[in-house]
């Protein structure tokens, strides 16, 4: 979208989502994170100013779905990790000039 006559924005966004088909075969070993998949949240910006410089931001969020082992087991104590404890946010810029 052209703002003016050397400036343009290009917005963009993405979401993701990755989940196990059978969540309660998590290994709890690794780590000791039982999980049932992932969710990413992304949006950004893509700026053009003039014919050779570009300027990109970006700004994700990283939401791992977490898995109480209670839920399958209560002979098991509950999981101290809860859900949006191990969330993640993540924003970036870059810059590219073309020569």
């Amino acid at each position: 979208m052209p703002l003016t006559e050397t400036i343009a924005v290009s917005p963009y966004g993405l979401f993701e989502q990755i989940l196990w088909e059978r969540p309660e075969n998590t290994d709890t070993g690794l780590g000791l994170f039982p999980m049932e998949g992932w969710n990413t949240y992304l949006v950004g910006l893509n700026w053009s100013i003039g014919s050779n410089y570009k300027i990109k931001n970006e700004l994700a969020y990283g939401e791992i779905l977490t898995k109480n082992p209670k839920d399958n087991n209560s002979g098991l104590i509950d999981y101290s990790v809860k859900q949006g404890d191990m969330d993640v946010y993540t924003f970036s810029t870059q810059f590219s000039m073309a020569f």
